[in-house]
């Protein structure tokens, strides 16, 4: 019952249970949109001592005003130690004839998929995020194909 939000909140009671949550894992990021879920998790002696910090998150849509339709994606960041690290999970438009609109809508997400250190936990990528190029704390950012994904 409850739709995605069911759903999701199903998964994440399931794998807290699973990873031992608040014991062993910390839940660092549990964000939809749409019937993408993106859990993560980090060992809690990491979260005590700091070695893991600073957990955002936000969601990029896909389609018409970037807000109706099921496309999209969730990206979540994360400092490890002195680095940085961002994770994404994407729904695209399937088939072979969608190729460009998958690889225009990988870009777009890329383009708004920007952390500052005032992105607030949960916000919506805006499609006014920083261009191309411009110097941001942190960007997600492909290596060419729509698998590639690096912190910057």
């Amino acid at each position: 019952g409850g739709g995605a939000r069911g759903e999701a909140k199903y998964w994440e009671d399931t794998l807290c249970a699973l990873f031992g949550v608040p014991t062993d894992y910390t839940v660092l990021v549990s964000r939809q949109y749409v019937g993408l879920y993106h859990l993560l998790l980090a060992k809690t002696p990491l979260v005590e001592r700091g070695v893991v910090r600073g957990a955002r998150s936000l969601c990029a849509g896909c389609g018409l005003l970037g807000m109706l339709g099921n496309k999209g994606a969730v990206a979540a960041s994360v400092a490890v130690y002195n680095d940085r690290i961002c994770f994404l999970c994407a729904h695209l438009a399937a088939g072979q004839s969608q190729v460009e609109r998958r690889n225009a809508d990988y870009h777009d997400i890329i383009r708004r998929a920007v952390f500052t250190s005032e992105s607030p936990e949960g916000r919506e990528a805006s499609r006014e995020s920083a261009p191309p190029g411009e110097a941001t704390p942190e960007r997600a950012e492909g290596g060419g194909s729509p698998g590639g994904f690096a912190g910057a």
